[in-house]
């Protein structure tokens, strides 16, 4: 621990000379995704050299996190080989982060020695001979069930004497134990394999990455450089990597060639284990001498390095994942444990009874188990045929167990013989009574178990197996019924005895329910009427026709009395029932990363699904603008000769500058002196010289001869003319020019139309199901008759517009994440189970990562109901048609995929119709 560390960086607020555990941190050695290691010393022992203790940064909030943590790091602490570092020291500390305690290595790590080599591949034989040293320790790993999942060059250590030694075992797990079902995706996505990208994970998957790491090894390069997790998901997943021999031409062809294989993105392809694939690289030595002692240990002597990978048998016949841990990328949930019962002497397939609220590995011993739904399960010893037994009513009276074990209320079930040697007892469905069945030779026989026993009747072929309840035995019902003695009564009467009443039984039954009302005195058995009776006759007569108001009471009570009594009837004469059930229904939701690519087609075991690049034509539009920019010419002087005569004998001289002025008052001026030669009369001399208008302007643009006159002298002995006429004058004149602006504004004005009617087309280019990946590419090319600058009046704009991108069918991918996801309902409930409505709801986010890819996030769920077939609705109501209500209701509820049940049954019925035509099944639409 180091005085620059923040507080909370780790979860905690640690200074220098702080303390974990027993340990006291003398500072930190580096920090990951998953930990953060310091170099520390025992508090007590402290001799004892420095260790590394890594803490890891995931809290462990429950207690079965804690449980499950320490057995791993048991597990780990017996990882014991001279190429792996050991695990010393673990606990969890105050605040509830697991740490783990190694041996320091001092000697650096592999990714030390590839950054000194700056990007150039190491020596080959000091390749081979450290992915043998970590290939071996692999292997000793692998034979013992743990996978390492995170093996990169910072994993490699090394001690002073050079030997390499595997590190950081702390997010291995178990191969088959459940801490793989809640693993999560982790892992160096540099050095991930495809499956793991998926959640699957395997020895091949820490193949794959060994293979990664002599990659980079031999070439200074790793498989695939990139800095996105998304983009090296899809790298790995899609695209095969570039031969080693392309960055390193000295590799041995055989070395590049074992690489390749190790790389293979199906795990099938790959060598059966990392032994296969260290000795494969081995198999060509450049330097002579004999290769390294790379024989198996004594779990994989013999074992044959190139069997076939197969999921039947080979070395690989346990690498296969369970298909519980097809997870998706970065979305791995764990599944519900479920209680399974197995078919007792017959192949049949396993019928999921209830969930349980959780897991727990029985002993091989008789014993009882309280569900989570505080049920009693009474089970048996559990050999090599074993099945759970029948969970108990919850609600169920003590009473009404007792009648669930023994229908027939007479305790040990009772037969007229004992069965055979070879023969076991099981009840027939739909009729009564045991039953012989053969056991084959060898099958132990059933023993017994508390509790109703359970009888698979055979499934039917659109669902799964009907879990049945023992129907009442008529030969014990008769057998109870001989063995009471005559004249006797029967304290409680079985639900599930005859309609005749046993002999003996029918007198008492009368007697006790016979009125209880004394008869009248004068009323004897075989008596003739009185006298007083034959005279109250008349009498009661004249009364009744004396009060018909009372007759018609009395009719109207009876047809009253018939009409409560006829539905009565009616259900008794023909009973029926309606049972609705209430299917079970389950909610799942699960993010997936998918590729979608330009002329793939869809896979849902690579996550892929298809892609298209669609490009509209050019549209183009133009526009005349009129050019902004305004300037000015300067005025120019006229240009001209103006030509001097002497007068006189001598040599005269007229300077430069000198200003000649004409009759308009238009004035030139010389530009160079000029010097008149002296006269020969009757000849003048002469001399001509350049000469401009003094102002600028056209006024300077005289005719020839327009100067005449003297000049220059004080008696007028010199003379000047303008032979030809000056040109070149010109006033100041205004203009107008393009600018960039001009331009610019132009194009600004016809892009947005064009876009959007771009932008049209493209969506017009997709079909009703295809989204786009992003916006539409549209880049506008402008081009103009005049560029800038250019003096114009005016400047002609065309714009030219053409959109591109990346489309996917929606629909494909709502296919493939709805097949994935019914695939993980099948697994965790099994089959029968469809897509309720409303359909299936997913949000779509797509990131283009090249001109032909693109990464999409998917999260997609929904409610998927049971599904009830005609053939199954049937099988239930056999299964129990004749059954009271209370027994056919808990019967129903056993069944997979029925979450209630609700009966109807007529007036007075208390028990099913034995006729199953008469049931009537609901299910909701």
């Amino acid at each position: 621990m180091t005085h620059d560390q923040k507080p909370g960086e780790d979860g905690r607020r640690e200074l220098a000379g702080g303390r974990i555990g027993n340990y006291r941190l003398l500072r930190r050695l580096g920090r990951g995704g998953f930990s953060t290691v310091y170099l520390a010393r025992h508090l007590i022992l402290q001799s004892r050299p420095p260790v590394a203790l890594k803490r890891l940064l995931t809290p462990l909030d429950s207690p079965r996190a804690r449980s499950l943590f320490l057995e791993e790091a048991r597990l780990l602490e017996e990882l014991r080989h001279p190429h792996i570092l050991p695990l010393i020291d673990a606990g969890i500390d105050d605040e509830g982060f697991p740490y783990l305690v190694t041996l320091y290595a001092a000697g650096g790590s592999l990714r030390d020695r590839l950054r000194r080599a700056s990007g150039r591949p190491l020596p080959l034989e000091e390749a081979l001979a450290i992915v043998a040293q970590v290939g071996k320790a692999l292997q000793y790993a692998h034979e013992r069930g743990v996978v390492h999942r995170d093996l990169k060059p910072e994993n490699v250590l090394f001690t002073d004497h050079g030997e390499a030694l595997l590190a950081d075992f702390g997010i291995a797990v178990l191969l088959g134990s459940r801490s793989l079902e809640r693993a999560s995706v982790s892992g160096t996505p540099a050095y991930m394999a495809p499956e793991q990208f998926r959640g699957q994970v395997s020895r091949q998957s820490d193949q794959y990455a060994l293979a990664c790491l002599m990659y980079e090894l031999c070439t200074g390069h790793r498989v695939f450089e990139d800095q996105d997790a998304l983009v090296l998901m899809y790298r790995h997943t899609q695209e095969e990597p570039r031969p080693p021999r392309v960055y390193n031409a000295h590799l041995p062809p055989p070395v590049e060639a074992a690489i390749l294989r190790g790389l293979a993105k199906e795990r099938s392809a790959r060598y059966p284990d990392v032994l296969s694939f260290v000795r494969a690289l081995h198999a060509f030595r450049p330097f002579g001498g004999p290769s390294p002692d790379l024989g198996a240990t004594a779990l994989m002597a013999g074992a044959d390095e190139e069997a076939p990978l197969s999921p039947e048998d080979g070395p690989a016949a346990d690498l296969e994942d369970d298909t519980g841990y097809d997870a998706p990328l970065w979305d791995a949930a764990p599944e519900e444990a479920t209680l399974w019962r197995a078919g007792s002497h017959q192949d049949q397939g396993r019928t999921p009874l209830e969930p349980a609220a959780h897991y727990e590995e029985l002993p091989p011993q008789t014993a009882t188990v309280e569900s989570g739904e505080g049920e009693t399960l009474a089970t048996r010893s559990l050999g090599t045929d074993w099945e759970w037994a029948t969970p108990l009513s919850a609600g169920a009276a003590p009473a009404e167990r007792a009648l669930e074990a023994d229908p027939s209320g007479l305790g040990e079930a009772r037969y007229d013989h004992a069965p055979a040697a070879g023969e076991h007892w099981t009840p027939l469905a739909p009729g009564y009574g045991p039953a012989r069945s053969r056991v084959a030779p060898g099958k132990g026989i059933l023993e017994q178990q508390s509790g109703p026993a359970l009888v698979s009747s055979p499934a039917a072929a659109d669902g799964p197996s009907i879990i049945e309840l023992p129907r009442p035995s008529r030969a014990a019902s008769a057998t109870r019924s001989r063995r009471l003695a005559p004249g006797t009564t029967q304290g409680r009467r079985s639900p599930y005895a005859g309609s005749q009443p046993a002999p003996g039984v029918a007198t008492a039954s009368l007697a006790a329910s016979a009125p209880l009302q004394a008869a009248p005195p004068h009323a004897r058995a075989g008596a003739a009427p009185g006298p007083r009776s034959k005279a109250r006759l008349p009498r009661l007569a004249s009364r009744a026709l004396a009060r018909p108001g009372l007759t018609a009471l009395a009719l109207l009570l009876a047809a009253a009395l018939l009409l409560a009594l006829t539905p009565l009837t009616l259900g008794l004469l023909s009973p029926s029932a309606t049972v609705t059930i209430v299917p079970a229904s389950h909610a799942l939701q699960r993010t997936y990363t998918l590729s979608a690519r330009v002329g793939a087609q869809a896979d849902p075991a690579r996550l892929l699904v298809p892609a298209r690049l669609l490009s509209t034509p050019p549209q183009a539009q133009s526009r005349s603008v009129t050019a902004s920019g305004h300037a000015s010419t300067p005025g120019t002087r006229a240009q001209g000769v103006l030509t001097f005569y002497n007068g006189k004998l001598v040599s005269q001289t007229v300077p430069a500058n000198t200003v000649i002025q004409d009759d308009q008052g238009i004035q030139f001026v010389t530009e160079t002196n000029a010097v008149i030669p002296p006269g020969n009369p009757p000849q003048l001399g002469s001399v001509s010289v350049k000469a401009h208008a003094v102002l600028p302007g056209h006024a300077g643009n005289i005719p020839a001869n327009d100067i005449n006159t003297t000049c220059c002298s004080a008696d007028k002995t010199i003379f000047v003319k303008n032979l030809v006429g000056f040109t070149g004058g010109q006033d100041p004149q205004s203009y107008t020019f393009v600018q960039q602006s001009d331009i610019d504004g132009a194009a600004e004005a016809l892009q947005p139309a064009l876009i959007q009617s771009a932008r049209t087309a493209f969506a017009g280019l997709k079909t009703s199901s295809e989204e786009s990946v992003g916006d539409p590419q549209c880049s506008p090319q402008v081009t103009s008759d005049h560029r800038a600058g250019d003096r114009a009046s005016s400047v002609t704009v065309t714009v030219t517009v053409s959109c591109s991108g990346l489309v996917y069918d929606r629909n494909s991918v709502i296919t493939l994440v709805t097949a994935l996801l019914n695939a993980e309902i099948a697994r965790s409930y099994g089959s029968g189970y469809s897509l309720a409505h409303p359909p299936i709801a997913a949000q779509i986010s797509a990131r283009a990562v090249s001109q032909t890819t693109a990464i999409l996030t998917v999260r997609a769920g929904g409610t998927w109901s049971y599904r009830f077939s005609a053939a199954r609705l049937n099988a239930l109501k056999q299964l129990i048609a004749g059954r009271e209500a209370d027994s056919a209701r808990a019967i129903l509820r056993r069944q997979p995929g029925i979450a209630d049940v609700i009966l109807s049954l007529g007036l007075g019925q208390r028990s099913l119709p034995t006729d199953p035509a008469r049931i009537t099944i609901k299910t909701p639409a």
